[in-house]
């Protein structure tokens, strides 16, 4: 038996919809995918015996997928749930094909208001160069739930910015190793750490920040510049040796 494609719905939030998004056809070393109707056939290059085998081919596309559309975009911008696959016959006396229906519980969101709804005529970006670790998806995960309103902006922000400092080996200049193993400007981690520590009025986490809520522009910048560290821990554990571009802070909102 071979796995020939895998057959995915493409599911959203209710704040978008991709109605008149045209077909796509995106290409890869492992797979081929083609988008069109609210649909993404999976054509695989490799040998798969069994569905479950091939499903876990593309699940890190998949989870990167949806991180990086959330982070582009807003949170449920773009998800994917398996269906079907098309499995072939190697064997001469037996059918040349036969499809395996879905049987896959799918994932409930909630608590998300957003305000505006939007059409798009094309599909999110594909994930290049970027990977879902076990740090990038906490730190996204924590992410969706202050947008959920179920995490206040400041234990978040504290949150992502902890994750990525400790994710290089510990020692001594902690945020400095961190900053030039992501490349990541030096003040982009300082004023995330400061701002989360020092100041949110009534979500503050520590007494010296209940006087001190954020203006504006703070919530924008903070949130802009996890945002950020999130994308930038991906694309670095997809290449532990690329040399990407430096954030900087006159590539964030002003402060």
């Amino acid at each position: 038996m071979h796995v020939k494609s895998l057959v995915y719905r493409i599911e959203h939030g209710d704040h978008v919809d991709y109605d008149d998004a045209g077909p796509e056809q995106l290409d890869f070393e492992e797979f081929s995918v083609s988008l069109e109707r609210n649909q993404a056939l999976f054509s695989l290059k490799v040998h798969y015996s069994d569905v479950r085998s091939a499903q876990a081919a593309v699940e890190r596309f998949l989870d990167a997928w949806e991180v990086l559309s959330g982070l582009d975009h807003q949170p449920r911008e773009l998800e994917l749930v398996y269906e079907d696959a098309v499995i072939v016959s190697r064997s001469p006396e037996q059918s040349d094909c036969m499809i395996v229906p879905v049987n896959a519980a799918e994932l409930e969101f909630r608590g998300m208001e957003i305000g505006v709804h939007v059409s798009r005529k094309i599909y999110p970006n594909p994930p290049r160069g970027f990977e879902v670790t076990p740090d990038v998806r906490s730190m996204y995960d924590r992410y969706v739930r202050f947008r959920l309103g179920k995490e206040n902006l400041a234990s978040m922000a504290y949150f992502c910015y902890t994750v990525f400092v400790y994710s290089v080996p510990k020692g001594k200049g902690q945020q400095t190793k961190a900053q030039k193993y992501y490349g990541v400007e030096r003040d982009i981690l300082h004023n995330i750490a400061n701002l989360s520590s020092r100041k949110g009025g009534g979500e503050a986490r520590k007494r010296d920040g209940v006087n001190e809520p954020y203006t504006a522009k703070e919530r924008i910048w903070l949130e802009a510049a996890v945002k950020a560290l999130v994308r930038r821990a991906g694309e670095r554990a997809a290449d532990a040796d690329a040399t990407l571009p430096e954030i900087t802070m006159t590539a964030l909102p002003p402060l």
